[in-house]
């Protein structure tokens, strides 16, 4: 048996002795002296009590925290041609299941890879990819889980307060497993998202790892996105812990986690950045909301339990997985009213497909104000391959294919089926797009493309160039 002295305590009590001959030449009572000792002693202990938590927690975090790398090679929109690295975090141990960004896996992978500390690299497979959030699950087998890892500890049950000592844990510039630690800045809503703001370093490779409490090492967002650091300083975000855990709940038990189609556009209050005030309302959606211009959705009920809501992202959260038609609680006209919605959850973005052609990557606009900015319902260009015939034709990455050889076209099968031939024959096409510049009197303008297309075919979940014929 090994006795560890704590050093610490001698240097206590030298302390303690210098307090006494302090009392005496200063004539400070016994009293005085021993509650002045007994609170330099709790602050001492409770200082480094937190100091050796945070280092356990740390530690910790290296037994659930994983490594992801990727390869895309026809990208989806909106996937990024290339590869990539970051984090992940292990969620369940019997199904090998692990959490991170969904634009660290990318939506469909050429190659998708997953390592342990102290591991070897295992291929994963995608088993879900959601529509609004920046979050994909991911599956290894069981087996290549180490024996001294364990599923993360997960705060799905609150947001953390600003204020709270969080680390973001992952492998920034690929310095494996490293630690950075900060407060929780604020809780903010953007473009439909709710973030956790923080100060905590996260750069890039911290992606799709864990937001850890310091106090209770329960994990409080997955780290995600930072500013540029060009222009700021300690400006970093990590999705909520509570968003995250509602997806993961709903998929465990079978259920689509997937957020329903909004028809319906929102604007905050004026001055403000909460409110959901209905300020569009669309008419080419796969379901109509009886909401009104100038409502204001303030709640949600859903088995006789309201959940309040103030932005978007709270409302898609509370949302998130209802079928059928839920009600919401909405101010019209300065009164309270129930209205009934029909409700019908959006397809998941493993399901899209898009078309390959000569280094061009051409999908199906699926936008909810596709109305307003594509009403024609073409196709659109979202990957340009740098040095491909596609680029050298001149064909530009947001182009929208109007049509070929003079006739107009919007359906992707179509226009596969066609150029598929014109490949088998090795004859040119004309192809007709769109893109936003400075015509006459107007911010569209028209280009005429002449191409020879190769290699034609579908692209799919872990299927590319498939043959247009044979989709299914």
């Amino acid at each position: 048996m090994t006795l560890k002295v704590n050093y610490k305590f001698f240097l206590l009590y030298d302390l303690l002795n210098y307090l006494d001959k302090l009392g005496m030449f200063m004539r400070i009572s016994f009293q005085r002296l021993y509650k002045l000792s007994i609170y330099l002693l709790m602050s001492y202990i409770c200082v480094d009590g937190v100091a050796l938590a945070s280092e356990q927690i740390f530690q910790d975090a290296r037994s659930y925290t994983v490594k992801v790398k990727s390869s895309v090679e026809y990208p989806i929109y909106p996937d990024v041609r290339g590869t990539r690295t970051g984090a992940g975090f292990l969620i369940d141990q019997d199904q090998g299941l692990i959490i991170t960004n969904r634009h660290v896996s990318g939506i469909f992978p050429r190659k998708l890879q997953v390592m342990f500390d102290d591991q070897e690299y295992v291929d994963s497979s995608i088993l879900y990819i959601d529509q609004v959030l920046d979050i994909a699950i991911l599956k290894i087998p069981p087996s290549y889980i180490p024996k001294t890892s364990r599923k993360a500890k997960l705060n799905c049950k609150k947001y953390p307060d600003v204020g709270d000592e969080v680390g973001a844990f992952g492998h920034p510039f690929s310095l494996s497993f490293s630690g950075t630690r900060g407060i929780v800045s604020s809780i903010r809503n953007d473009s439909g998202h709710s973030w956790i703001q923080t100060d905590a370093a996260i750069n890039s490779g911290n992606s799709g790892g864990p937001l850890i409490d310091l106090r209770s090492g329960k994990i409080v967002g997955v780290n995600t996105a930072s500013y540029s650091k060009s222009v700021s300083e300690g400006v970093s975000f990590a999705i909520p812990m509570v968003h995250v855990c509602r997806i993961i709940r709903k998929y465990k038990f079978g259920e689509d986690p997937s957020v329903p189609y909004i028809p319906v556009s929102f604007s905050a209050r004026p001055n403000h950045d909460a409110g959901l005030i209905v300020s569009y309302i669309f008419n080419d959606q796969p379901v109509s909301w009886p909401l009104q211009y100038g409502d204001e959705v303030i709640g949600v009920f859903e088995d006789g339990f309201q959940e309040i809501v103030s932005n978007e992202g709270a409302l898609l959260h509370a949302l998130r997985g209802l079928k059928n038609q839920t009600t919401l609680k909405v101010i019209r006209d300065g009164f309270e009213v129930y209205v009934e919605i029909p409700l019908k959850l959006r397809n998941s973005p493993l399901k899209k497909r898009g078309l390959h052609f000569s280094g061009v990557v051409a999908t199906e606009f699926d936008y909810r104000d596709n109305e307003l900015i594509n009403p024609g319902n073409y196709l659109r260009i979202n990957h340009v391959r740098s040095g491909s015939d596609g680029r050298l034709a001149g064909l530009r990455q947001w182009d929208y294919i109007v049509g070929i050889d003079n006739s107009s076209i919007n359906d992707i099968d179509s226009l596969c089926t066609y150029l598929k031939n014109a490949e088998l024959e090795k004859t040119n096409i004309r192809l007709l797009v769109s893109r936003y510049g400075n015509g006459y009197d107007s911010s569209t303008i028209f280009k005429l493309i002449d191409l020879e297309p190769r290699k034609v075919g579908f692209i799919k979940r872990q299927n590319f160039n498939l043959d247009c014929i044979h989709t299914e």
